[in-house]
């Protein structure tokens, strides 16, 4: 697995936090976790995954705040973190990747529409962030509701067999 260079798992309903084996894969190109029900922390170990080109965090549960060693990833192009729990402030560290003339983070996302949310991560938009979003992931318990897609009565279905 050393050799490793695309984790794709996204909209696998994977539960937990993200395993620390995964900082370990020192070719990992593309870490694709978004879609599911991960948990925790993302660890500065983050930082050791110099090859990583596209992190995508997306609609999780993710929490904590967003580590500064991102920063040290200088190939990184998409950093996608939004529609997570994460508090704080976006490390100057990453914007700094962003703002670089080669402009190498041309994707970076978070939950930075409302500072009053619970959940809100500032970043200065555009110049860092390219893009914000509202927490739009209800954690309620074990289940994850999303509010665009809120429970519709069922109606009941007439039976419409023919019998010949």
């Amino acid at each position: 697995m050393s050799k490793l260079q695309e984790f794709d798992v996204n909209f696998n309903l994977l539960v937990g936090s993200i395993p620390d084996s995964i900082y370990q894969l020192k070719n990992l190109a593309e870490l694709d976790m978004n879609d599911n029900l991960l948990q925790g922390s993302l660890s500065s170990d983050i930082g050791k995954l110099t090859s990583l080109r596209f992190l995508q965090l997306s609609r999780n549960r993710m929490t904590g705040t967003i580590p500064t060693e991102i920063g040290l990833l200088s190939q990184l192009a998409i950093a996608n973190f939004d529609r997570n729990q994460f508090n704080g402030s976006m490390p100057q560290e990453v914007c700094n990747l962003r703002n670089t003339q080669a402009g190498l983070i041309g994707s970076l996302t978070c939950d930075c529409l409302t500072p009053s949310a619970k959940f809100y991560v500032e970043c200065a938009a555009p110049s860092c962030c390219t893009a914000c979003f509202e927490p739009s992931l209800l954690v309620t318990g074990d289940e994850a509701v999303l509010p665009d897609k809120k429970k519709k009565k069922k109606k009941k279905k007439k039976n419409r067999n023919l019998l010949i």
